[in-house]
């Protein structure tokens, strides 16, 4: 038996999901960029137009019930394709240093694949700090395709800043 179980995250497990949100961005060295909220999260992951999913990760007592506080998880969305129709974007996998190598992100990854294949999505796609070569290591060998590498793409983005200076233009 499994000492953890991926599920849906559920609207209470918000504030452990900003917990974890909170520990990824320290670890990529951005927590003064982050500015997520419970109350965020909420709305935008339970309201009535839900704009993310959630995948969470579940530590089990030894009886199998689930232990307080999550160990890792993934937040994914829909984006579209103009080539080939809906996929999903991985915003984030992230399980906590304690749980690491023991195959979680490997399941999470898998259930997230399962969930594409289930929805009939033609593929899953996300971005990893250059410099973060465990999670490199990680993908590689769960065989993913290094676009950089492959096509060339270079992503970009507009902060909020950005996109006020540039809408008045």
């Amino acid at each position: 038996m499994s000492d953890y179980r991926i599920r849906e995250a559920r609207v209470e497990d918000c504030e452990e999901i900003l917990r974890l949100i909170q520990e990824l961005a320290e670890f990529e060295k951005m927590l003064k960029d982050c500015h997520m909220t419970v109350e965020t999260l909420r709305k935008d992951g339970f309201g009535s137009n839900p704009l993310f999913r959630c995948l969470v990760v579940q530590s089990l007592n030894s009886d199998g019930s689930e232990s307080s506080g999550l160990i890792g998880y993934c937040i994914f969305y829909y984006i579209y394709s103009t080539w080939e129709g809906k996929c999903i974007y991985m915003e984030d996998l992230y399980v906590t240093p304690t749980s690491r190598h023991k195959g979680i992100g490997h399941a999470t990854l898998k259930k997230l694949s399962q969930i594409c294949v289930e929805e009939g999505c033609k593929r899953l796609q996300w971005a990893v700090l250059d410099w973060n070569s465990i999670a490199i290591d990680f993908y590689n060998k769960s065989g993913a395709t290094n676009l950089s590498e492959k096509e060339g793409w270079i992503f970009y983005r507009f902060d909020e800043d950005s996109l006020k200076a540039f809408a008045k233009n």
